[in-house]
């Protein structure tokens, strides 16, 4: 893994692809009073819930395909992580958050913020 730009985007090592050899991961980056030591311009990207989301997922199909407790702490842990980060987001935004593993990884997010159980009241 290489930081192309600090806390917004990197390039992440590929395997058995000699073509490329890399792929690009780009994270959101809003700027404004919100957003303090970002600076302009803003661009998009994903979120680290998002990523969470495909690493479960991804666990899972590891899981299947050779069956492992370590597996399945390591999913434990990252879900528990997903979920600390959107009660994060619920507290910044002044929203109440009573949802509870593993529903919450379902729920639909939304597309301004990225976030769970907001229903786009979240920006302008």
């Amino acid at each position: 893994m290489k930081v192309i730009e600090p806390g917004h985007v990197y390039s992440l090592q590929t395997l058995d692809d000699p073509e490329n050899g890399m792929l690009l991961l780009v994270f959101v980056r809003r700027v404004g009073d919100k957003y303090p030591g970002n600076p302009p311009p803003s661009h998009g990207g994903t979120t680290v819930q998002e990523v969470l989301r495909a690493c479960i997922d991804r666990l899972n199909y590891v899981n299947n395909q050779q069956p492992s407790t370590y597996t399945l702490e390591a999913k434990e842990h990252l879900e528990e992580a997903f979920w600390l980060l959107e009660r994060r987001a619920a507290a910044r935004a002044g929203r109440k958050f009573n949802q509870y593993l593993p529903e919450i990884l379902n729920e639909p997010t939304c597309s301004k913020c990225g976030h769970v159980q907001c229903k786009g009241e979240c920006r302008p």
